[in-house]
């Protein structure tokens, strides 16, 4: 997923720079439910954590990315 800084700035270039995914289950049938949110910006570093739920409400996966915030001109 894009980072959600992304909604808050313009003309922003966020490479990531590490991504860790953990697969925790088998998603049951049906929709995924998914939840990224971003913390913290501190110099020109962003984290964003991600939830995903299968449609029992079972926690499928989570993540953590790390990017850079590199402004375009």
């Amino acid at each position: 997923m894009p980072p959600p800084a992304l909604n808050a700035m313009a003309r922003v270039y966020i490479p990531t720079i590490e991504l860790t995914v953990h697969v925790r289950r088998r998603p049951s049938a049906g929709w995924l439910r998914a939840h990224f949110a971003t913390r913290h910006l501190i110099d020109d570093h962003v984290e964003e954590d991600g939830r995903i739920w299968d449609a029992r409400g079972k926690l499928v996966a989570m993540s953590r990315q790390i990017s850079i915030v590199q402004r375009r001109a």
